[in-house]
């Protein structure tokens, strides 16, 4: 398989997915929260599900207009950071309305820059302290939307 097969494959697979999450937010059930903030439940994923069209779409133009190679894979070199990222992201779903956003968040963005081998501790710690609480203060203070 091409390169540019394989990057056709999976952007369209990503715009499936955008398609299909962002008829999900139309549902009755997420119109009804967030009453009373300035943005409802489903703004912010809204906002990465455009984000993720983006560059699914821009995938498929390097596709087409790019170069293309024969796809070599080497599947043992990616299974540790593409499993333990799958599994860490998995848990952070399943825990994220249970646990405070900031320390979790932390704990999650270290454990996964970690996993994917980046070793600079130094900036890892501090862009795993400084992402969260950004992202804390633009909800709570900007966009009025409540976090756990």
């Amino acid at each position: 398989m091409s390169t540019r097969i394989a990057d056709l494959i999976f952007a369209a697979v990503l715009l499936v997915v955008c398609a299909v999450l962002f008829l999900e937010t139309l549902s009755d059930v997420y119109q009804r929260t967030g009453l009373g903030t300035a943005y409802n439940a489903v703004f912010y994923p809204r906002i990465l599900l455009a984000v993720l069209a983006l560059l699914s779409v821009a995938l498929i133009a390097k596709a087409l207009v790019g170069p293309s190679a024969a796809l070599r894979l080497d599947l043992s070199r990616y299974a540790l950071p593409v499993g333990g990222s799958l599994v860490l992201t998995t848990g952070y779903a399943l825990f994220f309305t249970r646990l405070p956003f900031v320390p979790a968040a932390i704990l999650y963005s270290a454990a996964v820059g970690l996993i994917l081998g980046y070793r600079r501790l130094t900036v890892l710690a501090a862009t795993a302290i400084a992402m969260p609480l950004g992202l804390f203060l633009l909800f709570e203070s900007v966009l009025g939307v409540q976090l756990p």
